[in-house]
């Protein structure tokens, strides 16, 4: 599942493996946010696993979107406009 969020593409699709949903977030500027504090591809890791894939899509969107708001330089993104 992918999903747009100030300036950052986001993959929140889950990997599943052994009857479980483990969720992850890749998280990638659309632009250069490098002024913002955002200027690399990031990786999430394994998250956490789930019995439901929406569980895991809803917990990864979640911390995707904490992970850009803690990182993104709020003085530079209020001039941004998505």
């Amino acid at each position: 599942m992918h999903f747009r969020y100030r300036s950052c593409d986001i993959d929140v699709t889950p990997e599943f493996s052994l009857g479980r949903y483990f969720a992850r977030a890749r998280i990638e500027p659309c632009q250069d946010l490098s002024e913002a504090g955002l200027d690399d591809v990031h990786e999430s890791g394994d998250l956490g696993d789930f019995g439901r894939e929406a569980d895991a899509i809803a917990y990864a969107h979640k911390w995707a979107i904490d992970w850009i708001d803690g990182r993104m330089n709020p003085v530079v993104c209020r001039r941004r406009k998505d």
